[in-house]
């Protein structure tokens, strides 16, 4: 198990029942609190990266599959689950920076990275920033560009606004104690997830904590340069998209990646946004296929 450098914070105390939680370790990297797993403990270290809204508890269906011949790492986004909230704005520099912080003090080299959506372009952004090019990128649904048109231009603004609202988070957490109502939230993504992982997201969006660093993500989340950057960058990318994702329409993914060197586009016809988490096997194999993990 990895070592740590703090003990349990109890205002981020993970339940007895929350996936994975034998597994469970909260540690400090400077100001940043983090929760974070280890599963399997031989073979190649792959990092699972979650999106936007969710935490690493989307992997649960994944990691068993590579931790046979893995060591794997899932955690916890600033503000998100369990981890402690982003010390300054939630910028997508300053989050790869904050992995790589976490990263080095745990002395962790990964083979590969796996991201989801925001998580996909966080993943990006680390091996721009602090990368050797070793480490393999594959990414699920990336979120890659910025709203068209004037959302792009009110969307930010207003998640601005929501943030700071004192009061907003804790109504929206309210709402979320309707579990019909979480699953409307999902089902509107282009995904149908197992109950395991809906009750995950239902425990999440209760609390006005992760609630609020959702919207403080959305609303310092620029992501004009990456795909740029990356073109100049070199590294190859596995991609893997849902075509039933109603959340990063696959068009515009596809869209975005042109010019960019990468191993391949995997398309999933019967998948959405959560296609990781409707279908684990289908995401092993791919990643499997494509040699990201062995």
């Amino acid at each position: 198990m990895m070592s740590s450098l703090s003990m349990p914070y109890a205002e981020c105390a993970v339940p007895d029942d929350w996936p994975g939680r034998e597994h469970s370790e909260l540690v400090s990297v400077g100001a940043q609190r983090w929760h974070m797993q280890q599963h399997g403990d031989q073979g190649p270290l792959v990092l699972l990266v979650h999106g936007a809204g969710a935490s690493g508890h989307s992997w649960q269906e994944v990691w068993p599959l590579l931790a046979t011949n893995h060591r794997v790492i899932v955690i916890d986004l600033p503000g998100h689950g369990f981890s402690g909230p982003m010390q300054g704005a939630y910028t997508l520099p300053r989050t790869a920076a904050a992995l790589d912080a976490l990263l080095a003090q745990q002395r962790l080299t990964p083979a590969a990275i796996v991201g989801h959506s925001a998580g996909g372009a966080i993943a990006m952004q680390w091996a721009l920033q602090h990368g050797s090019g070793a480490t393999r990128i594959a990414v699920i649904n990336p979120a890659l560009l910025p709203f068209n048109g004037l959302a792009g231009i009110a969307f930010p603004a207003l998640a601005r606004v929501m943030a700071n609202a004192p009061l907003l988070p804790t109504l929206i957490a309210g709402r979320a104690r309707s579990r019909s109502a979480v699953a409307r939230l999902i089902s509107g993504t282009g995904s149908r997830i197992p109950g395991p992982i809906l009750d995950g997201y239902h425990t999440l969006l209760q609390s006005p904590s992760h609630v609020r660093s959702v919207l403080a993500m959305m609303a310092a989340w620029r992501l004009e340069s990456l795909i740029d950057e990356w073109r100049n960058h070199g590294q190859s990318l596995c991609v893997g998209l849902g075509l039933l994702d109603r959340a990063v329409p696959p068009g515009r993914t596809r869209s975005a990646l042109r010019g960019i060197a990468m191993t391949s586009i995997q398309k999933w016809p019967a998948r959405g946004h959560l296609a990781h988490e409707e279908s684990a096997e289908d995401i092993v194999d791919w990643l499997k296929r494509e040699e990201v993990v062995a």
